[in-house]
């Protein structure tokens, strides 16, 4: 038998889970959603494992401004952006949001510093692996 405790965390961790998908998948903006899913499931430990954090972009950031976002990153010499490009692991599906939290959290990766994961407000970081198909999501890039 489950304890009150462990069945707690569990319902928490679904609805985090459950919502983290509706953002991966597209939908309505549950930014602020996830951010209160994550304080409420996040314990210390998790949260100070700087190798289990990334950086995706904001649902609600326009498509503007998440193609300025791709130009930005990819114009850096370090940045390998070619994943996202036409036959690369992470081009399908072709959805400009995904491909931008994966370029800004690349770009987060290689600089490592909490403000790196802003980009002028579009982007936030996470706890759980966005990573999708044959799409992996770095955790640490050198």
């Amino acid at each position: 038998m489950r304890s009150s405790k462990s069945l707690m965390m569990m319902n928490k961790l679904s609805l985090f889970m459950l919502v983290a998908t509706l953002i991966w998948i597209g939908g309505t903006n549950y930014d602020d959603h996830v951010m209160a899913a994550a304080d409420s499931t996040m314990d210390g430990e998790a949260a100070a494992a700087e190798s289990n954090i990334w950086c995706v972009a904001n649902y609600s950031t326009s498509d503007q401004a998440l193609n300025d976002i791709i130009q930005y990153v990819c114009g850096q010499s370090q940045m390998d952006c070619s994943p996202i490009k036409p036959g690369g692991s992470c081009y399908e599906p072709n959805i400009l949001y995904r491909h931008a939290s994966f370029v800004m959290n690349r770009y987060y990766q290689v600089n490592r510093q909490p403000h790196e994961c802003d980009f002028s407000g579009h982007a936030v970081n996470i706890t759980w692996d966005p990573s999708c198909g044959s799409c992996y999501y770095d955790r640490k890039y050198k």
